[in-house]
């Protein structure tokens, strides 16, 4: 069975990949949120088991099912490497098939923090930005992309894992699908051209102003919108969003898209400076990534050693 694993990082344009892109792969079974009713309980287990309680045939079951009379098979599932758990992720996909091709699109530090505090607040965070970087809410671990790649190559193999920036799918999204198709031996199908659009887009600073009050209100409440994803951020049996939480949130992303001028759209400068710092700490990170897998990352702008 050829197996393609797209496994990450979350806020790297993986929805967008999802829906506009990957169902468009020629000869290529495919699955993700939403395709199939065994993909969610499956990948959960495989991220949020105990280890007497995970069993590798299942999800190795699914993916041999899906595949059929198709060449190759795919699935993507960002949260793999968004739940890392020190490389126990890694390891049990390795379990399930160990000759895939794992795909990892990374993103500058000094940009996906921003997208990742988006993120927290839609899962109820209620701390700035600065308070939320110095919290335990905040794994840093996250942006040491070179930790992550190294263990996929250790278990998968260097010339497994296909590491992609995720600035060359924003700069020209026909380059970086060309060099993914190279890349794990997939080719699109013959058709309308593929369009991404942009998918989650992190709201303005106004509107996080709004949503961190609502959050506020939501937590002085006890009613709270527990997720793994973010497992400090409330107590396990306070989980339920609450209906004024939703609508506030619903009435915040359609104003949202109207608030003109793009000074509002980056961040202010306290938090510009909040980020440089953490992002800062990511510059040996990043050079050993470059060694790792031949990417040039100062071009994007990635924290280098000076």
């Amino acid at each position: 069975m050829s197996t393609i694993l797209h496994v990450g990082l979350m806020k790297t344009g993986s929805t967008s990949l999802q829906g506009r892109f990957f169902p468009h792969l020629e000869n290529t079974a495919y699955a993700s949120h939403g395709t199939h009713e065994l993909f969610k309980p499956l990948c959960w287990s495989l991220l949020f088991s105990d280890d007497a309680a995970f069993f590798p045939a299942p999800l190795r079951g699914f993916l041999h099912d899906l595949q059929g009379d198709e060449p190759r098979v795919l699935l993507s599932q960002e949260a793999f490497t968004w739940c890392h758990f020190g490389g126990r992720t890694a390891r049990r996909l390795h379990q399930v098939v160990d000759d895939a091709t794992i795909v990892i699109v990374v993103r500058s530090q000094s940009t996906i923090l921003r997208s990742m505090y988006n993120q927290y607040l839609h899962h109820g965070g209620t701390r700035s930005v600065a308070g939320w970087l110095e919290s335990d809410d905040f794994d840093p671990s996250l942006l040491r992309y070179d930790e992550l790649v190294e263990c996929y190559q250790s278990l998968f193999g260097r010339d497994q894992v296909v590491v992609m920036a995720y600035e060359k799918l924003v700069e020209s999204p026909e380059a970086f699908f060309a060099e993914f198709c190279e890349r794990t031996g997939t080719s699109l199908s013959p058709g309308p051209e593929v369009v991404l659009g942009r998918a989650n887009r992190s709201l303005a600073r106004p509107s996080f102003l709004g949503l961190r009050s609502a959050n506020q209100v939501s937590r002085a409440l006890h009613r709270g919108a527990y997720t793994p994803l973010f497992p400090h951020l409330w107590p396990k049996d306070q989980n339920r969003r609450s209906a004024l939480w939703m609508r506030v949130v619903a009435v915040l992303t359609r104003v949202d898209g109207r608030i003109p001028g793009s000074h509002l759209r980056a961040p202010g400068a306290r938090d510009r400076r909040a980020m440089a710092r953490v992002a800062a700490t990511c510059a040996e990170s990043n050079a050993h990534l470059e060694k790792l897998t031949g990417l040039s990352l100062a071009e994007y702008g990635y924290p280098r050693p000076a």
